[in-house]
């Protein structure tokens, strides 16, 4: 059973850093596509 709740949390760990990293990569992209658009 305790390996079961590690494996989860490393799992939502995971996910939640995959996530995190989509988010920021999507608002860095955006960013670039306004300041290219200013030009």
């Amino acid at each position: 059973m305790d390996c079961l709740v590690s494996l989860i949390v490393m799992a939502l760990a995971f996910l939640g850093a995959v996530a995190f990293g989509v988010y920021a990569n999507y608002r860095f992209m955006k960013r670039i596509a306004e300041r290219e658009d200013n030009q």
